[in-house]
């Protein structure tokens, strides 16, 4: 399905739940595994402020190369961006608690006295890899496919399965880093070549869970309907993708999605604002 979908979902989070690598989040060897940080709250919040602080700064300099060589999507941009997404910001998130209310709104992993429902947790990361919205309060209470709709209003799937045929469709995808969202529900995707990892903010499991789409609670429950969009793409997607996984609606689907990341990545280097006014 692609663009706006009509009718709003319903959600209830508040009240329930290459190119040249960048040096800067040049992956180490094994980094499709969580980056090794400090378990103590405080160091864990101060390890993630660093990455994002170091993500504006590489943002601002190429940037600042993109308006002086006209540069359309750098390719050292998007690995940089997929690779402290999926390696230096969402990995410190798990663990948070997870809680509704007024102080729902955390935002750094583990911020004291603070907690996320999905939304909130969605909204902190996307913030906190760059990007920029307009009422960023009101589209965390949003339902999921408004926030969907803020990221990639014209570049929106829809899967439908249980929990083993969406880890089997978003492989298909590609490897990424994807936005997912369910009727009441919305978290992150980490694609890699062999295995889909959700990363969101559970009210069953009380805190922010990394978990192995094929046996994910969220999406074993019954059959789902999700709604996806591409934040980034990894540098290697376009070319080394294994296309016998892919039918043709998947391949469709796909390159839908890799135009919607790459629109996106042109927005976040710009700094533009998003959402609806």
């Amino acid at each position: 399905m692609r663009g706006a979908f009509g009718a709003k979902l319903a959600v209830s989070c508040a009240l329930l739940q290459p190119a040249p690598v960048a040096a800067d989040f040049a992956p180490p060897a094994e980094h499709r595994s969580p980056p090794s940080a400090p378990s103590e709250p405080g160091a864990v919040a101060q390890a993630y402020l660093e990455a994002t602080q170091v993500l504006e700064a590489r943002r601002l300099t190429l940037a600042a190369a993109l308006q002086a060589d006209g540069l359309a999507a750098p390719g050292e941009a998007a690995e940089l961006w997929h690779q402290a997404l999926a390696t230096q910001l969402l990995p410190r998130w798990v663990g948070t608690p997870w809680g509704g209310g007024a102080t729902s709104n955390a935002r750094v992993p583990r911020e004291r006295g603070r907690t996320v429902h999905c939304g909130s947790f969605v909204m902190a990361v996307l913030q906190g890899a760059g990007l920029r919205f307009l009422h960023p309060e009101l589209l965390a209470q949003a339902p999921a496919l408004r926030m969907l709709e803020a990221v990639a209003p014209d570049a929106i799937v829809r899967l439908r399965g249980d929990a083993a045929t969406m880890e089997r469709r978003l492989l298909a995808l590609g490897p990424g880093v994807y936005l997912l969202g369910l009727s009441r529900h919305i978290g992150f995707a980490v694609v890699t070549e062999d295995a889909v990892q959700l990363i969101h903010a559970s009210e069953r499991e009380g805190q922010v869970v990394s978990e192995r789409a094929a046996t994910s609670k969220t999406l074993r429950s019954r059959s789902a309907t999700v709604f996806v969009a591409q934040l980034t793409a990894s540098a290697t997607s376009a070319t080394e993708h294994k296309a016998d996984r892919a039918d043709s609606d998947d391949r469709a689907d796909a390159r839908l999605l890799r135009q919607g990341s790459a629109a996106l990545l042109g927005r976040w280097l710009r700094g533009a604002m998003l959402g609806p006014r």
